[in-house]
Formats: structure tokens, C-alpha cells, sequence
């Protein structure tokens, strides 16, 4: 049967027909003839597109969508009593583009996470707003680009932090849980040590109050990255106030809080994050992707179990090298539908992705999207993907100057070059083959266009 998309899905669609994968775009679609693994389609879909630059809409039948645009782009803002009637100018930070908008102006930023800090920053560089009251409900860990010797880049990109410095990974066989069980003191020391270090560089529970989980969970919330010599200076300004509460209400000229405090701001900047959206699949198919309070669980972070011919690339997991991982994950995807990938049938998918639940639920913190984080664990769901395409994981080349190269250097795209390229050429052979067969197929599925 034919499922229907709404112009929010313009992002990629595949071409139709028997299993074709292409792009919508402004300027058109041409589709690309790949050979598809049957398991992974089924059906049609219908997509609605429209022509930015005229507002023309069109409507393309097609066999595979892979959504890549990313679905964080609505931005949210808490719904709190009488902000209809509060007379101040209230913006998202996603259309805060313009600090001189704050110029004389009592700024209250909601929010404590990295484009809070980032606006803080940019409103007292500035030195145009009058005043700036950072409030926020709970405090977090801010993270230095170094802690003492260590960078951040180190640590969150070298196989070492995954392998002993956090939990057995959902996937992880009885060896692998049982060596994370023999390193849990050497965990915890390091961990102890790690917040040490950073409340003395950073000053944390002097300035925003002493956050009540330690580091290594709180990094799943907020992960920001500071500049330790600047934030000091920053959240010292004599025009900045770190404030821990929530606004209960608004009046027309006022910011009432929940302890009974009242703020008078003359720009309120919700700096609140995204929140991710459906609407783009019909009610039926939203309730076939089952998501759940805490996000989205999908297999591979790219496969909705029960929901053929869909698939995310980029859009439901996040790290600490978001281009990376979402090149993997493309790499990953179009290896499954040339059938190089074995991919076990939906019943052993769903069985995974119920497991990969009571894993992250279990070290997780409470999190409304603790189904794409992977942040630390970037490495272990890197090497998930490596090994599901047949290729080592292991890639780095220790030498008598780095022994532990493997353990300790930080991994960048370099090192994965060869997949990349590998796959390249493997699809320029496939396009090259098919070419006799390209002009046929599109006179057959050129978009239409809808009345």
C-alpha cells in the first residue's frame, strides 16, 4: 500500500519503482538506480515536496526514504502561564541573531546548557545588555577544552573511555560486562578525580551550585564545552546573576518564579533546546515508530523494527563527532541495502532495541532524548557499525613511538578513509553499470505536480 509524506520529509526520498534511492531538493529529484535488499522495503511511499523558490508542490511515488535532514529543528519552548500577556520581547536562541536587540535591556536566558552559555558569553563580550539573569532549573557539569593535561577531545574520542572509563556496552558479551565489573573502582577513582579537577578550574559549585550527578551521567544532559580561561570571567560579570529556580508565571511586565521571587526582564531568551517531531508520517505509521517518553530507540540508531523503507541517517543519534558518525551511518545504510549487511529479521531487531532500552534506561539519567545519546560511547556504536559491515574496527597502527596507539590516540574521519572510499568506488561501479538503464527510469517516476 502507499504511505503518505508531508513537505517536513522533503529531505530524502528514494526513488521509486523497484528500489531506487535518490534526493528532493528544491530543484527537482533524480533519482539513482541501487539494488535494494527486499527486507528493508516494502510498498510505496508517497512524498509531498515543495519548490521553496515558487511554493510549487509536487508529489513523488517512491520506494525508500531515508530521513538525513536531522528533526531538531522545531525549536521548544516551555508552555508557562501567562506568557500571552507578558508585554517583553520573548525569542528562541535559534533567532537570536542580533545582540543588539539586548542593548540597554534586562535579559533573563532560561536555560543552563551550551547555548545558554554560549548567549551569556556573547551578551557580556558584547557589553550591550544591561543586565543578564541566567536561570536555570538544576545545575550541570560544564566541561573544559583540558582538564590539567587532558584534552576533552582525547577523552571523549580514544577507545580507552568506552572500553574501561564507562559501563559494558549494551551489546557487550559476558567478557566484556564482566572486565567493566573488575574496573568499576578504577572507574570511579578516575571519575571523583575528573569533577575534582573541574570544580577547581571552572569553580562550578561556587557559581552554579553543586550539580547532583556525578560527571559521567551528567554528560548525557548537557556535554557543553567552555573555554576555562573565559567562563570565570564570564559568570563573574558584574552584570551576570546565576539564578537556580523556574518561572511558575508571567506577568505583563514581570517574571514570577516558583520560590515567590519576582524578575523584571525586558527580553526573556529561552535558551531550551529543540524538540524533535513526527508530523511529517501519518498518525498510523507515528504510532508504528513507538516513541517513547525518553525519545527515540531505533536498531543501529537508523531502523525502525515493523516500519519498512524508512530510515534515519544523522537525525536520531548524537555524539561528540556528529559528521562522523552520521558518515558512518550512511556508509552503514547503503551497505544494508546493497544486502551487504546481514540484517536479522524484525523480531530479532525489536529484541535488540528492547534491550538497548533497558540498558540506557539503566545508566542513563532521565532524558527526553535518551534514545539518540550516545555521546561517550561513540567509539563502542562506531565499532557496532564496522563490524555489522565486515570491516576492522581496530584502525589504528601502533608503532614504537605509540604502542598504545589503539587505547589511547583520538580517532578522527582519517581513520576511517579507506571505508569511505572504498564504498565510493563500489557505487561508482554500481552507477556505472546501471547507466543504460538511468534514462528509462526516470521517464518512468518524474515527480508530478500536485494541483
Amino acid at each position: 500500500g502507499s504511505r503518505r509524506m508531508t513537505p517536513a520529509a522533503a529531505g530524502a526520498a528514494g526513488g521509486g519503482g523497484g528500489g531506487a534511492s535518490g534526493g528532493a531538493s528544491s530543484s527537482g529529484m533524480r533519482p539513482q538506480q541501487l539494488p535494494l535488499n527486499s527486507s528493508l522495503y516494502g510498498g510505496t511511499w508517497e512524498a509531498l515536496y515543495e519548490d521553496s523558490s515558487t511554493g510549487r508542490q509536487y508529489t513523488l511515488d517512491v520506494s525508500y526514504v531515508v530521513l538525513c535532514t536531522g528533526l531538531f529543528a522545531t525549536p521548544f519552548i516551555p508552555s508557562i502561564p501567562g506568557q500571552e500577556l507578558y508585554r517583553g520581547l520573548q525569542v528562541h536562541s535559534r533567532d537570536f541573531t542580533d545582540a543588539g536587540v539586548a542593548a540597554g535591556k534586562r535579559v533573563l536566558v532560561v536555560g543552563a546548557g551550551k547555548t545558554a552559555a554560549d548567549v551569556v558569553t556573547e551578551l557580556t563580550a558584547t557589553c550591550r545588555a544591561a543586565e543578564v539573569t541566567l536561570l536555570y532549573r538544576r545545575p550541570h557539569w560544564p566541561l573544559p577544552r583540558f582538564v590539567g593535561p587532558v584534552s576533552l577531545k582525547s577523552l571523549a574520542y580514544c577507545r580507552l573511555t568506552s572500553a574501561a572509563l564507562l559501563p559494558a556496552y549494551y551489546s557487550c558479551g559476558p567478557t566484556g560486562r564482566c572486565a567493566a565489573a573488575c574496573l568499576t573502582p578504577l572507574r570511579k577513582a578516575f571519575w571523583v578525580r575528573f569533577m575534582s579537577r573541574v570544580n577547581a578550574e571552572l569553580r562550578v559549585k561556587k557559581t552554579l551550585g553543586a550539580p547532583d550527578r556525578p560527571i559521567c551521567q551528567d554528560i548525557w544532559y548537557s556535554g557543553q564545552v567552555l573555554d576555562a580561561a573565559k567562563w570565570p570571567r564570564v559568570i563573574h560579570n558584574p552584570k551576570v546573576t546565576a539564578k537556580q529556580g523556574e518561572v511558575a508565571y508571567f506577568t505583563p511586565v514581570s517574571a514570577v518564579l516558583r520560590d515567590g521571587s519576582v524578575l523584571q526582564p525586558d527580553v526573556v531568551l529561552y535558551a531550551t533546546g529543540y524538540s524533535n517531531h513526527y508530523t511529517f508520517l501519518p498518525p498510523d505509521l507515528r504510532a508504528t515508530l513507538d516513541v517513547q517518553r525518553d525519545g527515540l530507540y531505533l536498531y543501529r540508531h537508523c531502523l525502525a523494527p515493523g516500519l519498512s523503507g524508512l530510515a534515519f541517517v544523522g537525525a536520531e543519534v548524537t555524539t561528540f563527532n556528529n559528521i562522523l558518525t552520521a558518515g558512518l551511518q550512511a556508509e552503514w545504510l547503503a551497505a544494508a541495502l546493497a544486502g551487504a549487511v546481514h540484517l536479522p529479521p524484525p523480531p530479532a531487531m525489536a529484541a535488540d532495541v528492547a534491550a538497548q532500552v533497558a540498558w540506557r534506561r539503566r545508566i542513563m539519567p532521565p532524558h527526553k532524548l535518551r534514545g539518540s545519546s550516545v555521546m561517550l560511547f561513540m567509539q563502542a556504536y562506531h565499532d557496532q557499525l564496522l563490524r555489522d559491515m565486515r570491516l576492522p574496527h581496530l584502525r589504528k597502527r601502533p608503532s614504537w613511538r605509540h604502542p598504545l596507539a589503539e587505547c589511547f590516540a583520538p580517532y578522527t574521519a582519517l581513520d576511517y578513509r579507506d571505508v569511505f572510499e572504498q564504498q565510493h568506488l563500489q557505487h561508482h561501479q554500481q552507477h556505472k553499470h546501471q547507466h543504460k538503464h538511468q534514462q528509462q527510469h526516470q521517464q518512468q517516476h518524474q515527480p508530478r505536480p500536485t494541483p
